[in-house]
């Protein structure tokens, strides 16, 4: 291990090691794969049926990152190799969330903009189809009904009184969808969302664009290759680069570094230096 060259960094790596020694065995394997991989005292029972599966996922991606990357490989022993393999799974499930909620928030955002319009909008149909759905059972109910004629005969045989009633024979299919209907429409909760709820969503918002994924796993990475493998901070930054730059090409831009050093450029990636110098 290689302690951090930088005064006032924050070692991740370092800090995650002191804190794990606390924590308990975790009950299943769907925590980030990185704790599970450094820190065997957090794995759950060895009988799981889960553990030759996880095992297996890192060694695919450890042998997907050595051919495809190299060079971040290299030199790092088996265990460092199958942690490196977790660490990028994590990212890459980080980023992946960090789309959808992207694209959570786009609607949340439209929704709390428009969305009173758009309620106003669905309550004008919910009541044009509430009357259509009354109109519809009233209709189906009077072709149940039959007019029949009922007579009263006097003392000498002549019908004295004709009268005709309804009576329901039987009950005609679509009043009872009819009835259906309209159930329905008193379970409709409809509404728009509460101050509270919108101040709630509004927070939510901010927290998911305060998030960055790109920037936290790039000092992740960063620390991993020096306090763990015994990097180089320049070597550091360039596994780091390149495994942005190879792994995760549907979610960020690639970063420009130096892979070694030249007459005019050191050897490094001013991105990561810069992201690790702003990690608090």
């Amino acid at each position: 291990m290689k302690s951090a060259p930088h005064g006032d960094y924050v070692n991740w790596l370092a800090n995650l090691d002191m804190a794990a020694k606390t924590w308990e065995p975790l009950l299943h394997w769907d925590y980030p794969r990185f704790l599970l991989a450094r820190y065997p005292h957090l794995r759950p029972d060895a009988e799981d049926q889960n553990r030759d599966p996880f095992f297996r996922i890192l060694a695919d991606w450890d042998a997907k990152i050595s051919e495809q990357a190299p060079e971040v490989t290299e030199g790092l022993d088996d265990e460092e190799r199958q942690q490196l393999a977790a660490l990028v799974l994590d990212s890459m499930v980080e980023l992946e969330m960090q789309v959808r909620d992207s694209s959570d928030s786009k609607w949340t955002q439209s929704y709390l903009r428009f969305g009173e319009g758009w309620q106003r909008k669905l309550d004008r149909k919910a009541e044009a189809v509430r009357k259509a759905a009354e109109s519809w059972r009233k209709e189906a109910t009077e072709q149940s009904n039959y007019k029949i004629a009922m007579g009263e005969i006097s003392a000498d045989g002549s019908l004295d009184k004709l009268e005709y009633r309804r009576t329901r024979f039987i009950a005609h299919p679509d009043a009872a969808a009819a009835e259906q209907v309209l159930a329905t429409l008193k379970t409709r909760r409809g509404g728009y969302p509460s101050p509270d709820q919108q101040a709630t969503w509004r927070e939510v918002i901010a927290s998911r664009k305060r998030r960055n994924p790109a920037s936290q796993y790039m000092v992740r990475f960063y620390w991993f290759f020096l306090h763990e493998c015994g990097c180089t901070s320049a070597d550091a930054e360039v596994r780091t680069a390149v495994i942005r730059n190879h792994s995760w090409k549907n979610f960020a831009p690639a970063v420009k570094y130096t892979a070694t050093y030249t007459g005019e450029q050191t050897k490094g990636c001013s991105s990561v230096r810069l992201a690790v110098s702003r990690y608090r």
